[in-house]
């Protein structure tokens, strides 16, 4: 017959018989009581003894014990639990045993042939454990490993784990300290330390090292990383990583948060001594980036940024860290105002200063110092859907023995996204702006002196789309028009710019003012673009889109230079321009972009094409990306023509493949620019990534001869 049993601190028994068993109960409950429940419980009145047997259950403020006989020694307050013995604590660790000892809140004191797994899936075990004092308590043949359990085969060694004669645990810092530690790796011995400590699953937030990072690579030699955490507090902390290799040197990063009732600060930062290769031998090298962000307002952000970097390719070179900030210096100021769903006003100031790590771009194209001031506010949304967007941008543009340009402009847009008042459904958008530069040439063969330019120009935007629905699919046909007008000839492609012979090759471009990225580029034509697009969806999931567009030019920009060096910066137009694209719901993906140049014997301007495949069922995504450009003798723009083969394959849960080359059709001798190959292995317990790459003429700031390397990392849990 089963029985139930509630214990409490201070117990008040009384006995009565039942169909003549003993039926014990408490006439009042209180907070911290244990509930025991069992098939079957006698109670020894003389020795105050609770024996209970069967499936029995101690239970106590989350804490869950589960044992085939239990005795509760109510005069020392001790529980001894006997046979599959489990202890689940309220942090979602559970502790096994064969036989275990706990006090009356469920604390463990003493185990034998006892393991337990942390919520976190870290395992740890002992053949005796034994509690001598309320500050420690000590394990014998302990083993403890955060890999998971095999599941086809429990007694498989784990991929590691941490064995030693004896252990311990200090209950007061929450550490589990190991003395004369050897690292087993698939059952076999490989390394061997005399002291080795982890937190508990319980331990709080504290300073200490974190999981250390084992590798070598070619250029680098063997090297290791030390993360060290500092606690500061609970609004900061500090991380620092140390990093030493054998052939390249020594680093050290610096990682600091911060956070304030408004706010938060951040700050990053390295030094060191390295070797980056091209026989330089070692030299100094670092980086900060340093950053602020205030909220004195929900919708209002105030933050600004510095950074600076000691050479270009530093961060971007390391095995360890990789980073895309190969600026020099920049800096920015920012204010924000936010509105319901979208950023609504803000006001930016930024600097930067760098130098373009691409080996074809020589020094004196590249800006060596741009300050910059600009500027976005909003309207209200009108009865119509519509709203004001107004901008302003301030620019000077300091090209290293070229020339200076400063740059003015200021637009004003209406936009309507919204039901029109004729019931028409669409996106509009019409404005004007108006533009100043002052151009200064310095370099030598170029024409000194300054030139002022001043104009306004108007251009409008409209897109209308129409929808129609049918049995397994909805078809969305869209016409699009876009007019750009500037009254006067103002000859402002004399105008010098960085990338201004990078062609892009998309329906932005067709649409834009501005023919050609780069911060002062301007198109002074008169221009009208008109362009269908097509997008079917089918209910299965896979979508097709087809667009096709044509750009006139019903006035022609100005060119009065007879300068070769400034004819390079001449706009170049994409007169018609065709995109495929398809997203099949199989993970299959294409799309083929294609410009043909209407004024040069229809020749094509440009054609890219970008694919890839995402099997499900074979785990492996290929991608394949085709460019070509052409080249333009009389312009000076250097051709393009190649593509970017690569795939990622994963096997199983814990392993994955990838990688890529990219192959240059311009050159006879090294087509392959640029080939990587990594292998990486993941799991809740070790992480291993192994990497091959060759760059070839990528940057002049990258050693260019080929690497291969791999980087280890243990996981520990609490």
């Amino acid at each position: 017959m089963p029985q139930s049993v509630h214990t409490a601190l201070l117990l008040l028994l009384q006995k009565a018989t039942v169909l003549g068993c003993t039926l014990l109960w408490i006439g009042m409950a209180i907070a911290g009581e244990l509930d025991i429940q069992a098939d079957d419980v006698h109670y020894d009145a003389e020795t105050k003894r609770y024996v209970a047997t069967g499936s029995v259950k101690v239970a106590r403020d989350g804490w869950v014990l589960l044992a085939k006989r239990v005795e509760y020694d109510q005069t020392a307050g001790m529980i001894h639990a006997f046979g599959a013995v489990q202890l689940r604590t309220i942090d979602g660790t559970v502790l096994y045993a064969d036989e275990m000892h706990v006090d009356e809140t469920l604390t463990q004191e003493s185990a034998i042939e006892f393991s337990a797994e942390t919520l976190g899936k870290s395992r740890f075990a002992a053949t005796k454990v034994t509690k001598e004092d309320e500050t420690s308590r000590h394990f014998e043949h302990y083993v403890y490993t955060p890999c998971a359990r095999c599941n086809d085969d429990p007694n498989t060694p784990p991929v590691w784990q941490v064995t030693a004669e004896k252990a311990e645990h200090n209950l007061e810092t929450r550490d589990y300290i190991i003395h004369n530690a050897v690292v087993e790796f698939g059952g076999w011995p490989v390394f061997y330390t005399p002291y080795f400590s982890y937190p508990d699953s319980s331990a709080k937030r504290r300073s200490g090292f974190l999981s250390p990072t084992y590798g070598s690579s070619t250029d680098f030699g063997q090297y290791i990383v030390t993360p060290y955490f500092f606690d500061l507090g609970l609004d900061k902390n500090l991380l620092i990583t140390p990093t030493l290799a054998t052939k390249a040197g020594a680093v050290t990063y610096l990682h600091y948060t911060q956070a304030f009732d408004t706010g938060s600060a951040t700050l990053n930062a390295s030094y060191g001594r390295l070797d980056l290769g091209k026989g330089a031998g070692k030299q100094a090298v670092g980086h900060y980036e340093a950053s602020l962000v205030l909220r004195p307002q929900p919708n209002v952000e105030v933050g600004g940024s510095l950074r600076h970097n000691s050479n270009p390719g530093y961060l971007a070179r390391l095995p360890i860290k990789s980073s895309t900030f190969t600026t020099l210096y920049s800096s920015d100021l920012y204010w924000r105002q936010y509105g319901l769903n979208h950023p609504r006003n803000r006001l930016e100031a930024t600097a930067i200063s760098y130098r373009d790590h691409r080996s074809s771009v020589t020094v004196d194209q590249a800006p060596r110092f741009v300050p910059e001031l600009n500027g976005q506010f909003y309207g209200d949304t009108d009865a119509y859907g519509g709203r004001f967007q107004h901008n302003f941008a301030a620019r000077h543009i300091q090209q290293e023995e070229f020339a200076h340009t400063q740059s003015l402009s200021a637009a004003s847009n209406y936009q309507i996204g919204r039901v029109h008042r004729y019931g028409v459904v669409g996106n509009y958008q019409a404005g004007v702006d108006l533009s100043y530069f002052r151009y200064r040439s310095d370099r030598t063969g170029l024409k000194s002196g300054s030139k002022i330019l001043a104009y306004p120009r108007a251009h409008a935007s409209w897109r209308l789309p129409y929808q129609r629905d049918f049995d397994n699919a909805t078809g969305v046909f869209e016409p699009i028009a876009g007019f750009s007008v500037t009254p006067g000839a103002i000859n402002s492609n004399t105008l010098p710019n960085q990338d201004a012979g990078l062609l892009a090759n998309n329906e932005t471009l067709l649409f834009s003012s501005e023919k050609i990225s780069g911060r002062t580029r301007r198109d002074d034509s008169t221009r009208l673009s008109l362009a269908v697009e097509y997008d079917h969806y089918w209910h299965s999931g896979t979508i097709a889109s087809l667009l096709m567009g044509r750009s006139f030019e019903l006035r022609a920009p100005s060119l009065s230079t007879n300068d070769a060096a400034l004819r390079r910066f001449e706009k170049r137009d994409d007169d018609y321009i065709v995109r495929l694209r398809l997203n099949h719901r199989n993970g299959l993906f294409i799309e083929d972009r294609l410009s043909i140049d209407n004024d040069n014997n229809n020749q094509i301007n440009a054609h890219e094409v970008e694919t890839s495949w995402k099997n499900m069922a074979w785990n492996i995504t290929p991608s394949l990306d085709y460019a070509y450009h052409r080249p333009d003798d009389v312009r000076k723009l250097a051709g393009r023509h190649q593509f970017t083969a690569g795939f990622t394959k994963t096997f199983g849960q814990y392993w994955a493949l990838k990688g890529s080359t990219h192959y240059d059709l311009n050159h006879t001798e090294e087509k392959f620019r640029n080939r990587q190959l990594r292998l990486r292995y993941e799991d809740e317990c070790l992480k291993i990534v192994a990497y091959y790459k060759r760059d070839k003429h990528v940057s002049r700031y990258l050693n260019q001869e080929q690497v291969w390397g791999m980087n280890f990392d243990l996981k520990f849990g609490g």
